[in-house]
């Protein structure tokens, strides 16, 4: 009888399905934050994982050509991708053994019936907001480009210019979670997908980011889910096809849209761009798996784990320092940190002008290196306490946990929790409801 040895694509492919495992988990105990946190992470790390085991290798795409991140693959890199492996399912594993820790004490009792009609004022406001700031950072001026010139808004405004992006971000999470309290709610269902479509709409067009449409099509998912449509399920997986083939495009067509006087023309611009330069012959497969679900990061993630602790000394805790420093102008505080993704782009892309997006785990190891798979949980038990501390609806904070949680794996912790302070502010401004409880 022949003997058939273990392949290394054995070993990730059972922890892959381990992995897949967590979310299911943490739904099934009501555990909203890790739920989308795992879920988030599942798509973003384990999705590419799954083509890595069937071809191999995950190639770089070219508009990161430029940077000193590399194609993984299996044999090369299996010690960086099984630790990186071993540290997600380790993480996961101590979010659940935690999921119920969290402070319920709150400074603020509503009174009076909770006013749905605030999710189309925070509506109105946010699309007023996005288009100031599109212009403010001279998106409209015709040779702009999404990420240089908010960069240079924010190199001119300074600290207003922060201060504006953060009110914008806030505004745009707190809403969507409002529009989908009124789904969850049976209440104007229709129009409140209109909104939160129209909202990801101006959001794509005026920041260039697609996450927010992502955060949108989880909480559809789980709106789903919850309801027990599952054959709507099903469509909207088969929809994610066309709709990861425009992702794809779109992650190139971007840098172009702003660089005409016209809309129409800079995405003609952008579109030629991208079929010019997006292989959609024999690497068909890995574009649109990276258009989905950016397959860069798993990249970015397992070249973390490589360097840090060996070339790269970790940061011990800088990047989310700047979750308590952030107002302080760089005139006053010279050395105030930075976002994370600026730093690992001064490490893989000195020279180039792109995006590395570390994840949280990333963002964890690269300041802690293994003791951040305990340290992270502890920093979401505080932001789960926050939330707790300042949103007494009981839905409304389930969904701020759910859009929040997905969030905060994909972006910096330090950008997603001071997003989450200026929107829950103006919550609270603008709902006009809520009182000082008397000691």
């Amino acid at each position: 009888m022949q003997r058939v040895g273990v392949t290394l694509e054995s070993v990730l492919l059972i922890l892959a399905v381990i992995s897949l495992c967590y979310p299911v988990l943490f739904y099934l105990h009501n555990s909203h934050f890790e739920f989308a946190f795992s879920f988030a992470g599942n798509y973003f790390i384990i999705l590419p994982l799954f083509y890595l085991i069937a071809f191999s290798r995950i190639p770089i795409t070219f508009d990161f050509s430029d940077t000193i991140i590399s194609t993984i693959y299996v044999g090369r890199d299996f010690s960086s991708i099984l630790a990186m492996l071993f540290y997600w399912l380790v993480l996961n594993q101590i979010m659940f053994n935690s999921r119920n820790l969290s402070f319920h004490n709150k400074l603020f009792s509503r009174g009076g019936q909770f006013d749905f009609n605030l999710s189309f004022k925070f509506f109105l406001i946010f699309e007023i907001l996005a288009f100031y700031l599109y212009t403010a950072s001279g998106l409209d001026a015709g040779d702009a480009h999404w990420a240089r010139s908010k960069e240079l808004y924010i190199e001119e405004a300074g600290t207003s210019a922060v201060i504006t992006l953060f009110l914008v971000a806030g505004f745009r999470y707190i809403t969507v979670c409002l529009l989908f309290l009124n789904v969850w709610s049976n209440y104007r269902v229709i129009q409140s997908f209109v909104c939160i479509i129209l909202l990801c709409v101006t959001d794509t067009y005026t920041t260039g980011n697609r996450i927010t449409l992502l955060v949108f099509l989880f909480m559809l998912f789980v709106f789903l889910l919850r309801s027990r449509h599952y054959k709507a399920i099903l469509f909207s997986a088969l929809a994610m096809i066309p709709l990861g083939f425009f992702m794809t495009i779109f992650r190139v067509l971007r840098s172009q849209l702003h660089s005409e006087d016209s809309a129409i023309d800079g995405f003609i611009k952008g579109w030629d761009l991208a079929v010019n330069n997006i292989d959609f012959n024999e690497d068909i497969v890995f574009e649109s798996m990276s258009g989905i679900t950016e397959s860069i990061n798993f990249n970015v993630l397992v070249n973390i784990f490589s360097i840090f602790g060996n070339e790269q000394s970790h940061m011990l805790g800088l990047s989310y320092f700047k979750t308590l420093v952030w107002w302080i102008p760089r005139s006053i505080y010279p050395d105030k940190p930075e976002s994370i993704t600026v730093e690992v782009a001064g490490v893989f892309a000195p020279y180039a002008d792109v995006a590395l997006i570390t994840t949280a785990v990333g963002e964890s190891f690269i300041n802690f290196g293994y003791f951040g798979m305990v340290l992270l949980p502890i920093l979401f038990v505080f932001f789960k306490s926050v939330v707790s501390f300042f949103i007494e609806n009981e839905i409304l904070r389930q969904l701020v946990y759910m859009c929040f949680g997905f969030l905060m794996f994909r972006m910096a912790y330090s950008d997603t929790f001071i997003y989450f302070m200026f929107g829950c502010a103006a919550y609270i401004f603008l709902s006009a409801k809520y009182k000082v409880k008397s000691s």
